[in-house]
């Protein structure tokens, strides 16, 4: 058998313990592969850069797994010295970037995988992504927006889509993208909550209270949609309401001081001032812990 049968052989061996979630047993298998690649004639090799490239693809996304990022990245640089061709490369590379919180260098190389492959619709995601943590919305309204325009169907990219207009204070747009998200996924609690920010911030607060009420059914342990049903009873002048919200949210987070605050505020307003001074002491400290962490 000659060497790149037998790389081959070890080649498909990683390939079945990554898909498998056996990580080290894969770079075992993809590190004995790149060796016998390795004692290939020059010649001989050159005439399979694909195959060589993708173990180092595999070996890396299996450093990835197993968040040995640095490690993965030297794989990927690897593969696209062999072959710069491959959009995978740039693309696993690109999600290593983010996850490290590179996010410029994860746009450069999910802008790479664009160049090479137009219709590479998870770097458009992923870059989207990417987008909206480097606060440039607009940019990420392309990026699912083509994802859209390609596949309708494709529901998170109306949610994502949706959070970037909602950054833009753009709630109409935003809304019709959450109604289409939750029309196509209607057990998704925190769609429901962002909706209800939504309804908040055009006037609707019946709405968005009927929002954050269902985002809660289907999650009862998400604090946020409680404090967020709470701010709006108090926008309406339930304080008793928002204060039975705001304790539910202290009940699951303890440490959120928004919470304190926003609950120090409605205990003001009803005109109970030394449950608000506690409360919104109790909030100062919390953020004074914060900012020392």
């Amino acid at each position: 058998m000659s060497n790149i049968e037998d790389a081959l052989i070890y080649f498909n061996l990683g390939l079945q313990n990554l898909d498998a979630k056996r990580y080290y047993e894969a770079i075992n298998y993809f590190t004995k592969s790149i060796e016998l690649f390795e004692e290939i004639d020059r010649d001989v090799l050159s005439k399979h850069p694909k195959e060589y490239a993708k173990i180092y693809i595999n070996r890396g996304n299996a450093y990835a797994n197993l968040n040995e990022y640095e490690e993965a990245i030297l794989d990927y640089d690897k593969a696209i010295e062999i072959d710069e061709s491959d959009s995978k490369s740039y693309y696993y590379r690109a999600n290593t970037y983010y996850f490290l919180c590179s996010y410029e260098k994860a746009v450069l190389d999910y802008s790479h995988a664009i160049a090479i492959d137009c219709n590479y619709l998870f770097a458009y995601n992923n870059r989207g992504n990417t987008y909206l943590e480097l606060k440039e919305y607009a940019k990420a309204i392309v990026d699912y927006s083509k994802i859209i325009d390609d596949d309708p169907k494709n529901e998170i990219s109306y949610y994502n889509r949706g959070n970037a207009y909602y950054e833009l204070d753009e709630y109409d747009k935003a809304l019709l993208d959450y109604n289409k998200f939750i029309e196509m996924k209607p057990n998704y609690a925190i769609a429901y909550n962002n909706r209800g920010n939504t309804y908040s911030n055009l006037d609707e607060p019946e709405k968005a209270i009927t929002d954050y009420s269902m985002s809660i059914t289907i999650d009862p342990s998400d604090a946020m949609s409680y404090c967020n049903r709470g701010d709006t009873y108090c926008d309406i002048k339930e304080y008793d309401k928002a204060i039975l919200d705001y304790d539910k949210s202290l009940e699951i987070d303890p440490n959120d001081a928004e919470s304190y605050s926003n609950r120090g505020n409605a205990y003001k307003e009803m005109g109970d001032l030394d449950k608000a001074e506690r409360d919104i002491k109790k909030a100062c400290e919390l953020r004074l812990d914060t900012s020392k962490g």
